[in-house]
């Protein structure tokens, strides 16, 4: 957290436990990460863009607003073939309520093929439904 209370994510990638899939791992390709938020072509050993941050942030947007993540599995290998064998599960599931708008957000963040995620993150914040969803994250 900065000193004017904004708040920094940081991953420089150092911290390397096969056994836990909450820290930078390798062991399926060449590529590493965490398995929880990478994204599904950096499974593959692609080389990711800006639409793989995009990936990443909408993991943690889902995750801090239900408290879970979208995809389940014992192990860091059944979380990233999950990834490419399931659909995540719905957001609203955990948060009943939710407001649809914001749902369709981090669904589009997360959207497993990069061609139908947002581009970038400024393409993300300038999406038509970003300040409705400020407003109103669940409906009553």
């Amino acid at each position: 957290m900065t000193p004017d209370g904004r708040v920094k994510i940081l991953d420089f990638g150092i911290a390397l436990l096969r056994s836990s899939r909450r820290i930078t791992w390798s062991g399926l390709s060449k590529t590493s990460g965490t398995p929880d938020y990478m994204a599904p072509e950096q499974i593959v050993g692609k080389r990711g863009d800006a639409r793989t941050d995009v990936y990443a942030v909408g993991i943690l947007l889902y995750e801090m607003l239900t408290g879970n993540l979208p995809y389940e599995g014992e192990s860091a290998a059944a979380v990233l073939r999950a990834k490419s064998d399931s659909e995540p599960r719905l957001p609203s599931y955990y948060v009943p309520g939710l407001d649809s708008s914001l749902e369709a957000i981090i669904l589009k963040a997360i959207e497993p093929d990069p061609r139908h995620r947002y581009p970038g993150p400024a393409q993300l914040l300038a999406d038509p439904a970003i300040p409705r969803a400020r407003c109103c994250v669940i409906r009553t």
